[in-house]
């Protein structure tokens, strides 16, 4: 699975521009929110396989959900 910008749709009352200018630089804030989640993803994807338990899930997921709440630009999601 593939998370894009398109996900993270720009809701039409934040649109208060007519300059495209500025609905790019919110395109812009969706690719990132995809990347992050991408990252995420891929994070949560990984030590959860490898467990094949559903106690031993339940003991990676939150910490694995912790660990990719603070994801953003300089994060090692």
């Amino acid at each position: 699975m593939v998370i894009t910008g398109a996900s993270f749709p720009t809701p039409d009352f934040i649109k208060v521009s007519p300059n495209p200018d500025v609905w790019d630089q919110h395109a812009r804030f969706a690719e990132i929110q995809a990347d992050g989640a991408n990252r995420a993803l891929a994070r949560l994807d990984v030590p959860l396989d490898d467990v094949s338990t559903v106690d031993g899930r339940a003991q990676a997921f939150p910490h694995r959900t912790a660990s990719t709440s603070t994801w953003g630009p300089s994060s090692n999601c």
